[in-house]
């Protein structure tokens, strides 16, 4: 009998930075267990290009010869080329804090049935007039999304003229939201009251609501001499590697226990589901029984910082967008000269059209090289201590002029 092969899921990772749309430089590592669940499941993974690619054989009905477990679970590591990072729209702070968790329970889809589209990130906050925005923030307002371009407070993303944002589309992106701090099995946690006893509770994901709240496991730990601490061991070695909530005395820990994913310290982890109900569009198989192929992704925005070009010989007047009618530069220019730096952040896009801006010499124009990301030093951006963020990203761009 021949077999014939399904897609029992795919994954495409998009970034706007790249003209194609397709992020370049990510890796997909399965993990340990998963290697071990994709041979007891009969199914295949490989990579092409930006493609996870999940593979199952079908019958001439395209039903799997084999229907794998409801309980399966595929995670894989997403190992970024380093420059990714300076690519993305990526908050640097949450990154000290945490990973990006993506998955296909987050409900996430967007457009009009019966195509729309599967995005494994969770969706976007919604923009709250109370809260202080930072640059690079990104939010939902009616259905579409923005990215915050100056402090912005009180400052609707809809308002006619708005500066402090950036529509960016009808699209979900990955954010803030995906982050999920990444933990050994045996960990340490700290606590707000000091005890001398915990009860502390495990919770995995539940299968009927895709949320954290199956008991795993229970324990009471008393604390030698009965002292009163903040801090207590837990070892979660005895569980697969997957999201758990903790909640230890009634406070909440949340994090991905996993000691391999602690010590490669990917840029986010894949995990997929195979217990959805067919009639969830994330499900890999329909009512019938028949494989859906259903395509997930993940979107990357690009990031915006403010250009610097950097004029040691002072040659440079002024810099204008290219084939513009003169106007007002978008840029500004530093003492004696020495520098150009944009008015307002910039996105860094492949697309030639985009950004496209001409130096402004003594008798002619050229045109305006684009940052480099790969050159050491072309993006900065100030630790400020205080409030324990990064501040102020810039682009150099270092000019013999």
């Amino acid at each position: 009998m021949t077999n014939r092969y399904a897609l029992w899921m795919r994954v495409d990772v998009l970034h706007q930075y790249f003209s194609d749309g397709k992020c370049q430089g990510i890796t997909f590592i399965p993990t340990a267990q998963t290697r071990a669940a994709l041979a007891a499941s009969g199914l295949r993974s490989k990579q092409v290009g930006n493609s996870l690619l999940v593979i199952i054989a079908t019958d001439g009905a395209g039903k799997p010869r084999v229907v794998p477990d409801p309980a399966l679970r595929l995670a894989f590591y997403l190992e970024p080329d380093p420059v990714l990072t300076t690519l993305s729209n990526v908050d640097l702070d949450g990154l000290r804090r945490g990973r990006f968790h993506f998955s296909n329970v987050t409900g996430n889809a967007v457009g009009v049935p019966p195509d729309p589209v599967l995005h494994l990130s969770r969706p976007l906050p919604s923009y709250e007039a109370a809260v202080q925005y930072s640059p690079g923030a990104l939010v939902q307002r009616a259905g579409r999304a923005f990215e915050c371009l100056e402090p912005s407070l009180g400052n609707d993303p809809e308002a006619a003229g708005t500066t402090s944002w950036l529509d960016k589309g009808q699209a979900a992106f990955a954010s803030n939201a995906d982050f999920v701090p990444i933990r050994a099995s045996a960990s340490r946690f700290e606590l707000a009251s000091a005890a001398s006893a915990f009860d502390i509770e495990v919770f995995g994901l539940e299968p009927a609501t895709n949320a954290y709240t199956r008991a795993v496991s229970k324990q009471r730990l008393g604390q030698a001499g009965g002292e009163a601490v903040k801090e207590v061991l837990l070892d979660l070695g005895a569980l697969p590697a997957t999201r758990y909530r903790v909640q230890i005395n009634g406070q909440s820990f949340e994090a991905f226990f996993d000691d391999e994913a602690k010590a490669r310290n990917p840029l986010g982890i894949v995990e997929l589901f195979h217990h959805l109900e067919p009639d969830d569009p994330y499900s890999p198989i329909d009512a019938a029984g028949v494989v859906r192929e259903p395509t997930y992704t993940i979107a990357f925005a690009n990031r915006r910082a403010y250009w610097k070009y950097l004029t040691p010989l002072q040659r440079v007047n002024d810099i204008l967008p290219a084939g513009a009618l003169p106007g007002p530069s978008p840029f500004e220019a530093g003492p004696d000269k020495a520098y150009y730096r944009s008015k307002a952040p910039l996105g860094l896009s492949q697309s030639p059209e985009e950004n496209a801006f001409e130096l402004v010499l003594a008798n002619h124009t050229r045109p305006a090289p684009r940052p480099d990301p790969r050159m050491p030093g072309t993006f900065t951006s100030t630790y400020d201590e205080p409030s324990g963020t990064f501040r102020d990203p810039v682009f150099n761009i270092r000019l013999n002029l």
